[in-house]
């Protein structure tokens, strides 16, 4: 039980990434990381990230809800699903990560930067703590995705439950591309707001 709990918290979405069409960790991180450099960004920066975020948040919830649909529908989905999380976990430990201790941390980072008051220089250690410890719980997801058992593991899963969802809603495919799509814009409206942010130091 504890790693099954250990894993729906690191992975906040695990169907959406063992689909294929989803870094959750990285969608959460993406989360944190917008909260943080909300204030720190002008009105039209802003407003841009905000509604890119809500779209992407709105593609999201959709398509939790037909995954919860297809697994609530297909039990052996669920089934499945929870050894593939056994296995990503194992794997990430197995490396050598510490992926729980790592998810914490991030958790905590991102309370300290959403804190009023944080002086320049407590803000500018907090975002390379956060930028190095998110860089490690990447690491640790994309090499156990890498491994052959999560491969074959995963693409099994991923068949079946596209299929499902597509009985659940027809137009899952669809928004499975929408979301893949706003995800990138996102990332790189992220990416250049830490850049001119970086810039302002």
């Amino acid at each position: 039980m504890r790693h099954v709990a250990t894993i729906r918290r690191l992975l906040l979405a695990s169907a959406l990434l063992f689909i294929g069409i989803l870094c959750t960790l990285e969608f959460a991180a993406a989360q944190s990381k917008s909260e943080a450099l909300l204030d720190a960004l002008s009105g039209p920066e802003r407003q841009k990230l905000l509604d890119t975020r809500k779209e992407l948040e709105g593609l999201h919830r959709q398509l939790a809800e037909i995954t919860a649909a297809a697994r609530k529908n297909n039990p052996s989905l669920q089934d499945q699903e929870d050894k593939l999380r056994h296995l990503v976990l194992n794997t990430m430990e197995a490396a050598g990560y510490q992926p729980e201790q790592e998810m914490a941390h991030l958790e905590e980072l991102t309370s300290k930067l959403r804190a009023e008051g944080v002086d320049p220089e407590q803000k500018k250690r907090l975002i390379t703590d956060y930028r190095q410890t998110q860089a490690r719980l990447m690491a640790a997801q994309r090499e156990a995705m890498a491994n052959e058992a999560v491969r074959q593991a995963r693409q099994s899963y991923q068949e079946q439950m596209r299929q499902a969802m597509e009985k659940e809603n027809p137009d899952a495919e669809a928004l499975i591309q929408r979301y893949a799509k706003i995800r990138m814009q996102l990332r790189r409206q992220l990416e250049e707001a830490v850049k001119n942010q970086d810039a302002d130091y």
